[in-house]
C-alpha cells in the first residue's frame, strides 16, 4: 500500500453517490486502444455491495472510471495522483480508429 487516508464525511458521501451512479454490469472487463502496445495500462477493481468487477484499461478513457480517478486524485496528495488524462486518451483513441 502506497497511501492510506480516512475520508471526511463529505468525501464519503461524494464517493457513495458516485458509486451509486455506476452500473457495474454495464462495464466491460477490458478497454483498450489497440494502436498502443505499451503505455498507460492498469487494473481497477470495483466493489459495490457484494458485486465485484475487475476492469483492465489499456490506453483508453472510460467515463465512469475517469470520474472515480478524478475523485481519488482530488483527495490524495499530488505525488499519489493517478495519470488518466481524458483529452489525451480520447484523442489517441480517435486517431487510432481513424486509421482503420
Amino acid at each position: 500500500m502506497l497511501f492510506k487516508i480516512e475520508l471526511e464525511p463529505t468525501d464519503t458521501l461524494k464517493l457513495i453517490n458516485l458509486l451509486r451512479e455506476i452500473n457495474l454490469d454495464s462495464l466491460k472487463p477490458y478497454y483498450q486502444n489497440r494502436c498502443v502496445d505499451d503505455g498507460f495500462q492498469f487494473n481497477i477493481i470495483l466493489k459495490k455491495g457484494t458485486d465485484v468487477k475487475n476492469i483492465i484499461l489499456a490506453n483508453y478513457y472510460q467515463e465512469d472510471i475517469g470520474r472515480i480517478i478524478y475523485f481519488i486524485n482530488s483527495i490524495v496528495p499530488n505525488k499519489y495522483n493517478i495519470w488518466y488524462d481524458k483529452k489525451t486518451l480520447i484523442r489517441d483513441y480517435k486517431n487510432c480508429i481513424n486509421r482503420y
